[in-house]
């Protein structure tokens, strides 16, 4: 005989469940392909499914077209709609030929490429987005942990060269940090790292991945860039930085706060024919990134 289960919950996870009245959007969790638990929130209007850095939900397969497949989100539904993709668009294994309605735990299949649709109170959507940020987030800052970010520079290393598209990474370290921590304590410095990731990450692409790669130093990860596109970007986040101003706690001063300016220096390195894996622009991208640091911090190099 079955007997009813009971579960028992830490008070962070009962936030789960009290979330759920205020759920504001649907969504799609990827369970395959290069990120597999990465969930998807689809805002209200028209959302491109495909290959293509312009699409709204990105997928990264060779047997995805660039302009694959179309979601239609009202208030009150969710439309897929097929744009005449090569290898086709499914649901539930059934093939997409005209507008479909989602229903809360539909699969869904373009090419080989499979998500799994929840709707605006979907408790599994909620547990599966909790796990996925456990493993790959990194707590303090919000963005991705170093784990996640040195897998995502290895896949896009093998998808720039199967296609040919150009690659760019950016590495940033804070200026004086230690600094931050000695003058108000570290409070101060968690904040610190928690808005300029804030800040980094205001500035990118959907299809941009930006990360924690150890101690105050960022990695961005910047898909069909250029050289000249990723000096552009490096020199927005660098101004980004620079120009906020940063409200800190003084430690053993209750209810004060101190203006601080933060800068910081900048390397940028591009995929190069000669270079052999993803270590080798990691390397570049860092030798760079102590060259702005000799030469007086708050700067951009991109060359040697």
């Amino acid at each position: 005989m079955n007997e009813p289960t009971t579960l028992a919950l830490e008070s962070s996870d009962v936030s789960l469940f009290q979330t759920l009245d205020g759920v504001s959007h649907p969504c799609l969790i990827l369970y395959s392909g290069t990120e597999p638990g990465r969930r998807y929130d689809l805002d209200r209007g028209e959302l491109l499914m495909g290959r293509g850095n312009d699409a709204d939900v990105p997928v990264d397969s060779r047997d995805v077209s660039r302009r694959h497949a179309v979601l239609i989100v009202s208030p009150h539904s969710v439309e897929l709609r097929d744009l005449g993709s090569a290898n086709c668009t499914y649901v539930n294994d059934v093939r997409v030929i005209d507008p479909l309605l989602l229903k809360d735990g539909d699969v869904v299949r373009l090419a080989n490429v499979v998500f799994r649709f929840h709707d605006r109170r979907s408790l599994d959507a909620l547990l599966h987005d909790r796990l996925y940020r456990l493993a790959t987030v990194d707590p303090g800052t919000g963005v991705f942990n170093r784990r996640y970010a040195q897998e995502s520079l290895k896949l896009e290393l093998t998808r720039s060269r199967r296609t040919g598209d150009p690659m760019a990474l950016i590495c940033c370290d804070l200026d004086h940090f230690k600094s931050v921590n000695d003058s108000f304590g570290h409070a101060a410095g968690d904040l610190v790292l928690k808005d300029c990731a804030g800040l980094l990450r205001s500035q990118l692409r959907a299809g941009d991945i930006i990360g924690r790669w150890g101690g105050e130093e960022f990695v961005v990860l910047a898909r069909e860039t250029t050289h000249e596109q990723a000096l552009v970007l490096a020199e927005r986040l660098r101004v980004a930085v620079a120009d906020h101003d940063f409200m800190l706690p003084v430690a053993g001063a209750a209810n004060t706060t101190v203006l601080h300016r933060q800068t910081l220096s900048m390397g940028v390195a591009v995929l190069e024919p000669g270079m052999i894996d993803e270590h080798d622009l990691i390397a570049t991208a860092d030798r760079r990134l102590y060259a702005a640091k000799r030469a007086g911090r708050n700067c951009v190099v991109d060359s040697d």
